[in-house]
């Protein structure tokens, strides 16, 4: 499974809207 915004294994899927970002995507988009 490689994450949404770039190529990397996919880490954490957000349920709500079935995104599926690694760990460095989904800090980022935390912190946004």
């Amino acid at each position: 499974m490689t994450c949404d915004r770039c190529e990397n294994q996919a880490a954490y899927t957000r349920k709500y809207s079935g995104e599926k970002l690694c760990s460095q995507c989904f800090s980022k988009s935390i912190i946004k």
